[in-house]
């Protein structure tokens, strides 16, 4: 977690830079294939940013839209500074995003094992 603070007024706090990713993917506003910073989050959506329209989407939700003028140049702009510092590669595994439920107090994996529905089905 990153944290950026301005004395005696603010904190605050986003997701580090890890988990972004250079992904080519489809935008339904230019209506074709595009590329898109991708940032994944643990307790959060996926967050996906068009580099050539400026939109963005959270687990498949439009984020608003800014009531100001020149708001897509600027979203443009800052999208292309997020897919600079993104990185190419496969989208994280869940005990990278959740490493705090992979290991127990005393540094061991934990197992977990998840019910079979062939069992349920058989019988």
């Amino acid at each position: 977690m990153t944290c950026t603070t301005y004395p005696g007024v603010l904190t605050i706090c986003r997701a580090d830079d890890r988990f972004l990713r250079k992904e080519v993917r489809y935008c339904p506003m230019d209506m074709c294939k595009t590329e898109m910073a991708v940032r994944y989050e643990a307790y959060y959506g996926v967050t996906a940013m068009c580099c050539k329209c400026g939109d963005a989407w959270t687990d498949g939700e439009l984020h608003e839209r800014p009531f100001a003028r020149g708001w897509r140049k600027q979203a443009v702009k800052e999208h292309r500074r997020v897919w600079d510092r993104a990185s190419h590669g496969k989208p994280p595994t869940f005990e990278e995003l959740f490493p705090e439920f992979t290991e127990d107090e005393q540094g061991a994996e934990l197992v977990v094992e998840l019910p079979s529905f062939d069992s349920e089905v058989a019988s």
